[in-house]
């Protein structure tokens, strides 16, 4: 008995005409062609393993797909931050620094500029206080 098996649709092949080069990817992100082959080939190193850009080679040249470079700057960033950086979005209020140390900070900053030369005038003393 002869069956006919159902024809299984052909994957989608992605349009990789639209796909980046090593220039472009390097030009968008402000580092070297060969930051973006390292990223591609070694990865960058986290605490979880190597996080690599996916990428294609095609006619002996590497392809970037364009939805793939945002996720990974967003992942390798992410990765750098410390876990304490890690807010949710929320907006973290820096520590409030005393007055008297804000004085000592500001006083101390001042001498070790005079002392490389840098004439710094001291801030006007305010009446009433």
């Amino acid at each position: 008995m002869n069956t006919l098996q159902p024809v299984a649709e052909p994957a989608a092949i992605p349009n990789i005409a639209a796909w980046l080069s090593l220039d472009e990817v390097a030009g968008n992100l402000g580092v070297s062609s060969a930051a973006v082959t390292g990223y591609i080939k070694a990865g960058v190193g986290t605490d979880a393993g190597r996080l690599r850009l996916p990428a294609k080679k095609v006619g002996g040249r590497w392809r970037i797909d364009p939805g793939q470079v945002m996720p990974f700057v967003d992942a390798m960033t992410a990765a750098s931050l410390p876990a304490s950086a890690a807010t949710d979005g929320v907006p973290v209020e820096p520590p409030k620094e005393s007055p008297s140390k804000a004085r000592k900070r500001v006083a101390d900053t001042m001498a070790a500029l005079r002392a490389r030369g840098i004439g710094v005038l001291p801030p006007p003393r305010r009446r009433g206080r």
